[in-house]
């Protein structure tokens, strides 16, 4: 009888947790082999005017589809950035959180990248889309939530800067 009490209380307590999972990435993880983007060092976004602190954001391309944030800081602080990237210690560190890994995909003149995004759980997964304008230089133009709702206009220019050695893309969040 105990046995299926607790049977009874463990399928209860699964069926209605379903609102405290983390969102599923919507797009699968593929090899890049194209050449419509550089992949030799990570992509930047600088906040410029917007921001009288120079803030700047950092993304990192793999060929095996995944993308990681290097994250936001001040321009002043790059130098320290980059010198951390390089280090072992930081891939691993940053194998401990889910909200820095992601997926991208290009095709054609366009490319869409899903990442995790940090928050109160359960983490949301968003899909920021936009166009390649040459081999060193993406916009975002669009960003949504995985499950299709929460749609905002966006005009982000990323901008290739080479780099090397890239952090390792390695991680247990996406398959």
């Amino acid at each position: 009888m105990k046995t299926y009490i607790l049977l009874i209380l463990l399928m209860s307590s699964f069926t209605g947790c379903s609102g405290f999972l983390d969102d599923e990435l919507s797009i699968k993880r593929t090899d890049y082999s194209g050449n419509e983007l550089k992949i030799s060092g990570y992509y930047y976004y600088d906040y410029g005017n917007s921001n009288p602190e120079g803030y700047m954001d950092v993304y990192f391309l793999f060929r095996n589809g995944i993308i990681l944030e290097g994250g936001t800081f001040k321009k002043s602080e790059l130098v320290d950035e980059e010198a951390k990237y390089q280090t072992s210690g930081w891939s691993a560190s940053m194998r401990k959180y889910k909200d820095v890994w992601g997926v991208f995909k290009i095709q054609a003149n366009n490319i869409e990248y899903e990442r995790w995004y940090s928050g109160e759980p359960p983490l949301k997964s968003y899909v920021s889309s936009g166009v390649i304008l040459n081999d060193s230089t993406f916009q975002i133009t669009k960003s949504r939530r995985s499950n299709g709702k929460e749609v905002t206009s966006e005009n982000t220019i990323y901008r290739f800067k080479a780099f090397s050695p890239k952090p390792d893309s390695t991680n247990t969040f996406v398959k």
